[in-house]
């Protein structure tokens, strides 16, 4: 069963178990990387996920478990990530964001309502 937000806003992009959709005004639709919104865009997970190629834009985190959100593979230079635990539940569920960011291999954020934002340098995520 997908859990998808209870009050979506239009072109709200919902990504669970490595699928996507967009909320369209009146229904969630299935969507491609082509067809969802153009960055920036909000993702809503509700477990663990791979952010797609190209993915610019906030991980609102809605965990009722620890989940890992992995950083999109081949990240371009200026690409922006935030990762925030949008139900203040971290302290109890970590959440791993997996890639190596200013060097290190995983970050956890590991407080309520925590957050990390991060931008591709061209060479590295650092954070910002």
């Amino acid at each position: 069963m997908i859990d998808f937000p209870a009050v979506p806003t239009v072109n709200q992009t919902h990504v669970e178990a490595g699928l996507a959709w967009r909320w369209d005004g009146e229904k969630w639709a299935a969507a491609t990387l082509s067809d969802t919104p153009a960055p920036p865009s909000t993702a809503v997970a509700t477990g663990s996920l791979v952010l797609p190629l190209g993915f610019n834009g906030t991980v609102m985190v809605e965990q009722t478990g620890p989940v890992t959100i992995t950083l999109p593979p081949t990240p371009t230079a200026g690409q922006q990530i935030t990762v925030k635990d949008s139900q203040g539940m971290a302290g109890t569920y970590p959440i791993t964001v997996a890639g190596t960011i200013e060097g290190v291999v995983n970050m956890t954020i590991n407080f309520a309502y925590g957050w990390v934002s991060l931008t591709y340098s061209g060479s590295m995520w650092v954070q910002t």
